[in-house]
């Protein structure tokens, strides 16, 4: 059943200057109405892994999208498996080469996993200089892990690398706010702590106090949530960026977004990434329980639409 539609005798749309491409089972032409190609075969001077988008239907180019962020998401998790081994090297090892080769190889798997999932350059410039540890209860995470918004109902465990008599802000921010790929209303901040003394946070000057990540129904869901640490020049004065708002009021959104931005942050303060992490949060059960427990907080302001918080209560 081949059917060379492409040959001069058979088809007067043939092109001469394209004679590479044929068509196989192609009844008819793609404008007139017929059935498109079963298959499409190409120049053989384009690599093999190569398709031209333009030669895809709807559902085939779906598929193959589908099909390359599923290939994407392996790649991400064997590099955190990569780089959670590297990391015991790190701790393992206590001097010498070993030690620095290690501390290289950590970092180049902390940028490849911040510059995959787009961290860098949409949100910060360059990657941090450690991850974050960052710890919910017993769940310990890592860069890129997938969690429900019902294990992040908590107030994390953060550490870092800090240095005596330095003084460091905290920032844990939403960065896909409406959606991944329609950033327009990112960031909103849920924690915003400065002037921290190391890595001790409860001695900090809360700025925006704790909002448990969520996910509303509205988006597409898996919301990256970036947590940043960021050592300062010295003592600063924070005022002008809002606050201090608390986490349930009719205020408590105040200040805290849309449109902020770390990246401007970092720039306005002279500030310096020092750790950071991320988590990928999909809208479920608990992401509405918060949902309605702000708008109660809100004295009953409506901010999701059709949520009934009355099943909720």
């Amino acid at each position: 059943n081949f059917n060379n539609q492409n040959n001069p005798n058979n088809n007067p749309s043939f092109n001469p200057s394209n004679p590479d491409v044929i068509s196989i089972n192609n009844q008819g032409g793609f404008n007139n109405g017929g059935r498109e190609p079963d298959v499409i075969v190409g120049d053989p001077r384009i690599p093999s892994n190569t398709v031209d988008p333009g030669l895809l239907s709807t559902e085939q180019m779906m598929l193959m999208k589908q099909k390359q962020a599923e290939q994407m998401m392996k790649v991400q998790e064997q590099k955190m498996k990569q780089m959670q081994t590297e990391l015991m090297k790190v701790k393992d090892s206590t001097n010498g080469p070993k030690i620095q080769q290690c501390e290289e190889r950590f970092t180049q798997l902390v940028g490849d996993i911040f510059i995959g999932n787009e961290m860098v350059p949409d949100v910060i410039d360059t990657p941090p200089k450690y991850p974050l540890e960052l710890t919910y209860r017993t769940v310990r995470t890592f860069p890129g892990m997938r969690l429900t918004a019902g294990t992040t109902r908590f107030k994390p465990m953060v550490e870092w690398p800090s240095e005596d008599g330095d003084l460091y802000t905290l920032v844990l921010a939403n960065l896909d706010i409406n959606t991944r790929r329609n950033r327009t209303l990112s960031e909103f901040w849920h924690w915003f702590v400065a002037n921290i003394p190391g890595d001790s946070v409860d001695d900090g000057e809360v700025i925006f106090d704790l909002l448990f990540p969520l996910v509303l129904p509205e988006g597409d869901g898996d919301h990256r949530f970036g947590y940043f640490v960021l050592k300062q020049p010295g003592r600063i004065d924070y005022s002008a960026e809002g606050g201090p708002t608390d986490s349930c009021s009719p205020n408590m959104s105040k200040g805290r977004g849309p449109k902020r931005s770390v990246k401007e942050l970092i720039r306005r303060y002279d500030l310096e990434l020092t750790a950071s992490t991320f988590l990928i949060i999909d809208s479920d059960q608990a992401s509405l329980e918060i949902a309605c427990e702000w708008q109660r907080c809100m004295g009953g302001q409506v901010f999701v639409r059709n949520l009934d918080c009355m099943k909720k209560l």
